[in-house]
């Protein structure tokens, strides 16, 4: 990749990212200082991503329809469809451009950008690990 495109990713992800970390200031990001290479906090992503859609996979028809997380009275369907479209059709584009930085660039804008390659990766995991308790739960 070209050095020139490389610095403008990273300075589109701080940027993207610095409205998002202001209102989620009083969020605790214990944790968020994985020290990964881009490459493989971009795999993390395509992993997180993976496991979703083998979970989702694994769904019966009736698992499909339950309305399953405490306080969310949306189906397992529709919250599958909600992660795993906005992972389908941002990850590719997050998973290349944290993939072409350089290691330093990870921690531009007081670490913003490396902390949203985590949460990006956590985000399918949190949702699929809440949806197999509640169904455990249920079951």
């Amino acid at each position: 990749m070209h050095a020139g495109f490389d610095r403008s990713a990273a300075v589109i992800l701080a940027t993207l990212t610095r409205a998002a970390f202001t209102r989620a200031a009083a969020i605790r990001l214990d944790g968020m200082t994985e020290d990964l290479s881009p490459a493989a906090h971009a795999q993390a992503i395509a992993a997180a991503r993976q496991r979703l859609l083998t979970f989702v996979q694994r769904c019966t028809d009736g698992d499909w329809r339950a309305a399953s997380v405490d306080g969310d009275p949306r189906p397992i369907g529709v919250i599958a469809d909600h992660v795993a479209g906005h992972l389908q059709s941002s990850g590719d584009a997050l998973i290349a451009l944290v993939a072409g930085l350089e290691p330093g660039q990870l921690d531009l804008d007081d670490m913003r950008v490396r902390r949203l390659a985590i949460i990006a990766a956590r985000h399918a995991d949190k949702h699929r690990a809440e949806i197999e308790a509640a169904l455990a739960a249920a079951a």
